[in-house]
């Protein structure tokens, strides 16, 4: 099958339209009135939204290939991307422009994360146990977080940047500080390994993809276990909130027929306390 990026309203879950080409929906402009995608061919493409036709806005040929994952540095309009040998690279996201580029091990990059301050940049490797911190400005190793017993597969820091949250095949999902390296919590009880995981726009729930297609929302205060979703019958490889926390949005894939599903939820109303962690 032919990549593309697919849009949909989230209210209704009406399609909305498709880019050809596009391998990565990389940012919605500040208006939500464009839209800047990625193509299979490091093709740098900015779309009006809706979209009335198949010409981009603007288009830029990067020298890039195999990405394999990416995260967005809105404040430095940028991006960083992640490739198939261990390589990192960053870019500005207007005119395409190389801001720097480094080695981690040479192994692809399966998830990346930024902090809020844009001053640390998290990511895991394919079959490391481990997740690392890098410092953006000197592209050098931080520190490396260790502790899970299985692969990491997701990576995401909490919208204040104290936790860093990470996702491991060994049916845990790790909380640490991403200051000082140091593990604070574990949160277990996911079928099958989780794959995935997001923070909610408050920093109040951790939302958390495994397996066997449940999807778990912990209380990060108290980390508690608060609902479980019977989300898909397949592993849950994405999780994300909407901003306004209303709404999530779930990607599996099933391994037999090796297609994705995506499902949009109703954020569910959720009891926090101010308990003390247990």
């Amino acid at each position: 099958m032919n990549a593309c990026v697919s849009l949909w309203r989230v209210s209704d879950g009406a399609f909305q339209g498709r880019v050809p080409g596009a391998e990565r929906a990389l940012a919605f402009g500040t208006n939500q009135d464009t839209l800047l995608t990625l193509g299979t061919a490091g093709e740098l493409a900015r779309w009006s939204i809706p979209l009335t036709n198949a010409r981009p806005l603007r288009q830029i040929r990067l020298d890039v290939k195999d990405v394999f994952s990416h995260c967005v540095l809105r404040r430095r309009g940028a991006f960083a991307t992640g490739d198939e040998k261990g390589g990192i690279a960053l870019w500005d996201m207007d005119s395409g422009a190389a801001l720097g580029s480094w080695s981690t091990r040479p192994a692809r990059i399966i998830s990346m994360a930024i902090s809020p301050d844009e001053q640390t940049l998290a990511t895991a490797n394919e079959g490391d146990k481990e997740a690392n911190l890098w410092d953006l400005a000197s592209h050098r190793l931080k520190r490396t977080l260790q502790g899970h017993s299985l692969s990491v597969y997701s990576v995401t820091f909490s919208p204040d940047g104290l936790l860093l949250a990470t996702a491991s095949v060994d049916d845990t999902c790790g909380l640490w500080n991403p200051s000082t390296g140091q593990r604070v919590a574990t949160l277990g009880g996911h079928k099958g390994g989780t794959y995935s995981v997001a923070f909610s726009p408050d920093g109040k729930t951790l939302a958390v993809g495994c397996n066997e297609g449940e999807l778990k929302l912990w209380n990060v205060h108290t980390r508690r276990d608060m609902l479980t979703l019977n989300a898909e019958l397949h592993a849950l490889f994405s999780t994300c909130f909407a901003p306004d926390g209303r709404a999530m949005a779930t990607v599996s894939f099933n391994h037999r027929t090796q297609r994705c599903s995506l499902k949009l939820w109703q954020a569910p109303d959720l009891p926090q306390t101010e308990a003390n962690p247990p």
